[in-house]
Order: structure tokens, then sequence, then C-alpha cells
């Protein structure tokens, strides 16, 4: 978020909400500075406001000679949301429809689907409390879902949860995550491992140092097999317009990413990333251009 005079203002992770985030979500301010827009190819989204409240989206990405588009439309009835899209690479259409406030305050369902087929169908329960965030999930509307559980318990600013994926065919369980996290207005550190299936760990660190400036880190551990992954990224708020980010790796590749925003409705990014181990290599260029027509 960014004041009218180009500060950003540090929204509270957890708005309205005073237990601790989802345990999918830890590490999410990190996964964004890190990762968030430092995407290859060219892509035109427009969007525009329908009848009903509803939000129309045409996405066109062109990335190394493949053109994909995405059609999507939302639609708000009280506390219940309805999506629609359709994707060129799948020709499928996907449905998802998500009910907040089921019942009891903090509890939210939903279920989605597609066709022609919705055997890869998911239905989801969610549930947020002062000291617990919790989540389920069933993969797939067969004899023999997948079963995905998770927990997270705490508070803002210090918590501990995990979550594991069963699958009820073969009773095997085929995901396990356990973590903890701590965050302020100013700083926020996760380590998220692995310890039974994939032996590895996630490190998430955030740092604002001016209302104005944020660094971050991810760093990634595959233990067992000796590797291991980092990125450094930073951002500065120019202007209220205005947003620069910088990104470097463990591979060299080093990443400069420009945000502009002339209004509210239209914004333009332009990526460049060079390999500074190997200047001679091509450089990767990313345009992007997203409209809403109010």
């Amino acid at each position: 978020m960014v004041s009218e005079n180009g500060e950003t203002k540090k929204a509270p992770l957890l708005a309205n909400i005073g237990g601790p985030l989802l345990f999918a979500d830890v590490g999410k301010q990190a996964k964004d500075l890190v990762h968030k827009g430092f995407v290859g190819g060219h892509t035109l989204m427009l969007s525009c406001m329908g009848p009903r409240a509803a939000t129309i989206t045409t996405t066109a990405t062109l990335v190394q000679d493949i053109t994909v588009g995405i059609v999507q439309a939302t639609f708000q009835e009280g506390n219940t949301t309805h999506n629609v899209s359709f994707a060129t690479t799948g020709n499928q259409i996907n449905l998802n429809s998500t009910i907040s406030n089921f019942g009891v305050a903090g509890l939210t369902a939903g279920v989605q689907t597609s066709f022609p087929s919705g055997a890869d169908g998911k239905a989801h329960v969610t549930y947020h409390h002062d000291y617990a965030a919790l989540h389920a999930k069933i993969h797939g509307f067969k004899a023999a879902p997948d079963l995905e559980l998770s927990a997270n318990l705490g508070n803002k600013k210090i918590f501990t949860g995990g979550s594991l994926l069963y699958n009820t065919e073969s009773r095997n369980i085929s995901m396990t995550k356990a973590g903890v996290g701590y965050t302020t207005d100013d700083f926020t550190g996760a380590l998220v491992f692995d310890p039974l299936i994939e032996k590895s760990f996630d490190l998430y660190f955030t740092r604002f140092l001016s209302p104005r400036c944020q660094v971050g880190t991810h760093i990634s551990r595959l233990y067992e097999k000796g590797l291991t992954s980092a990125k450094v990224a930073s951002s500065y708020v120019y202007n209220s317009q205005t947003t620069l980010k910088g990104r470097f790796d463990d591979k060299g590749l080093v990443a400069g990413l420009l945000q502009f925003s002339p209004n509210p409705l239209v914004t333009f990014s332009l990526l460049a990333e060079v390999n500074s181990r190997d200047l001679k290599a091509q450089p990767n260029v990313g345009l992007s251009l997203s409209v809403l027509a109010a």
C-alpha cells in the first residue's frame, strides 16, 4: 500500500483477524517480494466491471512463442463469491464458489470443479480463530480422494503449525510440512521444513529498512540431496506511481523490475534479467500491461 506522499503503508498481514494466518500463507510476504513480478514473457490484461458487481478479466501471455489466453469472471453476492474461468491451455471451464462466515464467524467453505471433466474438483473448509487457523481440503471428487489438513496455532506475532497430504487409496502420506514464524510491523521471519518426504527446509525473511524500502530473502535447502538455492530481493517506492524492485540469486541471475501506475486503473511493468556469470547470454525481458475499465 502506498500513501499520497509516496510512503509505504505497512498493512497488517492479518487485517481484521486477531489470530495467526493460514499455514499455507507462512512466508507469503517474502514470497511476494522475491517472486512476484519476476516472470518472463509478455502479458496484456484487460479488466472491466460488469453487471451485478461482476469483474471480467481477459489475460493474454506470450512466453517463448506460446500464447496462453485466460478469460475470467468474478461475481459477488453477499458473502458468496463465484469465479468462472477458461484457459486455452486446457480447454476447460473452471468453476469456484466460496462462502465466507458460513454459519459462524471465521468459517469459510468452498468448492471447485471443471468441465467437461469434474474428477479433479476440490472442496475446502477454513476456520480462523483468535489463536488458530485451520484448513481442510479434499482433492478429487472420487471414491478415494487425497485429504489435505493444516493447522497454525499462535497469534499475530508468533505462530507454529504444519500440514500433511494423505492419499486414501494408497494410505500413504505424500506431503508433510511444519514450521514456525514471527512477524512485527517491520520484520517477518519464518522457517518451514519437511523432515519426512522431501527432507528440506525453507527460510523466509523480510525487513523494512525505511517506510519506502524493503529487503527480503528466500533460502531453500534439500539437505539429503545437498542442493541449496537462495534469492535476495528488495523494493523501493520511488513515489505514489513508481516502484522499483531488484533481485539476485545464487545462480548469478540479476533482475530489475519497474512498475509504473500513472493512475489506479493502469499498471505497466518492465522486467530485465541478465546472467552476471555469462554476460553474452541472451537477457530475459518481459513487458506487462494491466488495464481496468471502470
